[in-house]
């Protein structure tokens, strides 16, 4: 349900205050001009990017239920944008279902994304009635980890139903809908919809288009680095300035810029040059 930000007000302008809710209630009626309460930060796990937790319901991506992220065509971001939270699937015996994904993945690439490599579950169908009927198999089955999809376009009906599904079956649903060049496509009933692309090599500039809450208008650039490329790279400017205002130590300085992991022997570094 969703309560007006404006509900109880009188006429001339006085406002009430909301009637407390019955238990039972609680959790499923929220502000429009809040997120959404603090109960759901059980049913939530974290992005791995504090600017966009912060912005998230319950501060991070649901745990069930269907998250829509519409990217440019030609335009990948999966890995690096759920790398984060995939490493929670090395913890249990749950796996990473991809439905239908782009091309064939590229085994070293996989491995370099950590551990939990070994849990991933390719699902190719042909068409897409039998795409949407694998995901609703996973499902049914009560399985532990996540499900990505990528799928152009799904009808109004169909993305409630999935969503439905997926919320039955307590795993969520990563939908990535690749939509043309200058449109964040047309609005689809799924309850948190982003818009991802790339602001450059190492950034990715976040839309919030639908969430439970008040309209996210600001656009969120988060610091998404490819596998295996982090460790290489130098620090931050502001990770490297807050470190000389404390007295850390930073040793292996190129050019003014420390390595990015400055516990590695002198002998053992080495510096990425383009």
């Amino acid at each position: 349900m969703f309560c007006s930000p404006h509900f109880g007000l009188r006429a001339g302008g006085a406002s009430i205050s909301p009637l407390p809710l019955p238990s039972h209630l609680q959790g499923r009626v929220w502000r429009g001009s809040e997120l959404l309460a603090a109960h759901a930060l059980t049913n939530t796990s974290s992005t791995g990017f504090a600017l966009l937790d912060a912005e998230l319901p319950g501060r991070g991506w649901p745990r069930q239920g269907l998250i829509e992220i519409g990217v440019p065509e030609g335009f990948h971001c999966e890995w690096r944008l759920l790398q984060p939270a995939l490493q929670s699937c090395v913890q249990s015996p749950s796996h990473v279902y991809l439905v239908t994904p782009p091309a064939a993945l590229q085994a070293a690439g996989v491995a370099a994304l950590g551990p939990f490599w070994r849990s991933v579950v390719g699902l190719h169908a042909p068409r897409l009635a039998d795409a949407l009927w694998l995901v609703e198999q996973v499902l049914q089955a009560q399985a532990d980890g996540i499900v990505m999809l990528w799928i152009p376009h799904l009808r109004n009906d169909q993305v409630r139903r999935l969503h439905t599904k997926a919320e039955a079956g307590g795993l969520p649903v990563f939908w990535f809908r690749p939509i043309k060049s200058g449109s964040s496509g047309v609005a689809t009933p799924a309850p948190l919809r982003l818009w991802i692309e790339p602001h450059d090599p190492w950034h990715l500039a976040v839309r919030i288009l639908k969430r439970r809450a008040q309209p996210c208008e600001k656009t969120l650039l988060i610091r998404a680095l490819p596998a295996g490329v982090k460790d290489a790279l130098p620090l931050p400017r502001e990770q490297v300035l807050a470190a000389r205002v404390q007295g850390d130590s930073m040793q292996g300085d190129v050019h003014g810029w420390p390595l990015g992991r400055t516990e590695v022997q002198s002998t053992e570094r080495r510096v990425l040059t383009a």
